[in-house]
């Protein structure tokens, strides 16, 4: 190697064995100390990085991370909470480490030394120009990653690399190598702490700025996050009371209707129309749909009679608005359940005798057969998880989910808060997936659109001259 290895050089501490207790974790400290202002001093290069990323994700490029080791598991460990904290798919922000899966909790001998399979691992993802791919190494020189960067970089696709040490060999494949240079470890080549310190650090910077830039975030607050256990749930009910002005039990009616605070947000904000009085509008009018139609009226270009105001090669733009607001007459309401178990023929029996009876719910509530529809029941083997310590206490996870498609809006308003009665037959209805959420929709658009087209000619409004 050319290049100056500061990951290998020896630490400046001494007789570590001989420290006390409180000297080793005031020496950790201190070295971690330096970790951000390392990190400082690539900024620029992340901020080129994060621009790259925005405009690909939106055209609908993805994120790969690439990396063996404390780099490999880092990388998973930032994909892997993007959909929990912004609500975006799994498949948005992708870690991959070398030795797959089993490699996140021990290491797999031989595994970073193969420079032709994370080309390979990548193209199991159908990885494209569209994309952006990270890679990560302490040390600049894994072969896993580097080959992979190479291959990538051959076939057009952006990359970037992580590193600890300047002028790297993983340096050199990088598009946009990002050079972190934090000096010797604390332990001689433990780059697990201050290298991995700050690696993380970084990938948070990454990560959580591209999600702002994608409107993943409101203010400050995490709005689309998955309202996963009790605590996200409160948490979001008390933003919308701090926003919206409404009381609690609005805030978690609509939470739970809606399925995560952005789209609470926004359902409350286009059924109440943002005026001053419509704040303190009731819930049956939070779901309303209030169709905004703006009818444009442009870019005809006006020659006879404007020749003697303007000229012969004068344009005259003119714009024209209406609004109406209309009730929905469509909705649909998807009842999403789990099961838990380890025989999965008990499980469908279960579940088939739980769909007659919320079915049997539905229709005596006044919902015809026509009305629902039955999903196939989606199958988690948990002993298959990437994360399973093989404790869990049931094998399988069931989600099952009987969707609703009527116009009878308000009743099935009403039996959205009348669902309750089904825990007296030991059926607990769930929300908090972004998959499932209660829909209102208007399909009388072509019936108004005439009426509409009127009023926005009569406010036709001139432009540009």
């Amino acid at each position: 190697m050319n290049f100056i290895k500061i990951t290998e050089q020896p630490s400046i501490y001494e007789d570590l064995e001989q420290k006390s207790v409180r000297e080793l974790l005031e020496g950790i400290n201190e070295e971690d100390r330096k970790v951000a202002s390392a990190v400082h001093a690539c900024i620029p290069q992340i901020e080129k990085l994060v621009n790259e990323i925005v405009e690909r994700m939106h055209q609908g490029g993805r994120i790969f991370y690439l990396g063996a080791g404390t780099s490999g598991r880092l990388g998973v460990l930032d994909a892997s909470e993007i959909p929990a904290t912004f609500g975006m798919p799994d498949t948005c922000v992708i870690g991959i480490i070398a030795g797959g899966e089993q490699a996140l909790r021990r290491p797999v001998e031989n595994a970073e030394d193969d420079s032709q399979k994370g080309w390979m691992e990548l193209q199991d993802h159908h990885i494209t120009n569209k994309d952006i791919l990270i890679g990560i190494a302490a040390s600049g020189t894994t072969p896993y990653v580097i080959g992979a960067l190479q291959k990538a970089r051959e076939h057009g696709i952006l990359t970037a690399s992580i590193s600890s040490n300047p002028g790297s060999p993983l340096s050199s494949v990088a598009d946009i190598p990002i050079e972190m240079i934090v000096g010797p470890e604390f332990i001689t080549g433990s780059s697990r702490m201050k290298s991995g310190t700050g690696q993380k650090m970084i990938l948070n910077m990454i990560s959580t700025t591209v999600m702002i830039k994608l409107g993943r975030v409101k203010g400050n607050r995490m709005v689309n996050m998955q309202l996963s256990n009790q605590k996200l749930v409160d948490r979001g009910v008390q933003m919308l009371i701090d926003e919206l002005h409404i009381n609690k039990a609005e805030a978690k009616q609509l939470l739970q209707e809606q399925g995560s605070v952005k789209k609470a947000f926004d359902a409350y904000k286009t059924n109440n129309c943002i005026t001053k009085n419509d704040l303190s509008r009731k819930s049956w009018k939070q779901e309303a749909v209030i169709l905004a139609i703006g009818m444009l009226v442009m870019g005809y270009f006006i020659k006879q009679g404007l020749d003697t105001f303007s000229g012969k090669d004068r344009v005259v733009n003119v714009k024209g608005l209406a609004e109406m607001e209309v009730p929905a007459n469509k909705v649909t309401w998807p009842l999403m359940y789990k099961d838990l178990g380890n025989d999965l023929p008990t499980l469908y029996n279960k579940i088939n005798t739980t769909n007659q009876t919320i079915v049997g719910f539905l229709k005596q509530k006044g919902i015809t057969e026509n009305e629902i529809s039955i999903n196939a029941p989606e199958i988690i083997d948990m002993q298959a998880e990437r994360y399973n310590n093989n404790s869990v206490p049931f094998r399988y996870n069931v989600t099952s989910v009987i969707t609703v498609t009527s116009t009878k809006v308000d009743l099935v308003r009403k039996m959205i808060s009348e669902q309750s009665e089904l825990l007296k037959q030991g059926i607990a209805i769930t929300g908090g997936d972004y998959r499932y959420n209660v829909q209102y929709d208007y399909t009388g658009l072509n019936d108004i659109k005439p009426q509409m087209i009127e009023e926005a000619t009569k406010n036709l409004s001139l432009i540009h001259i």
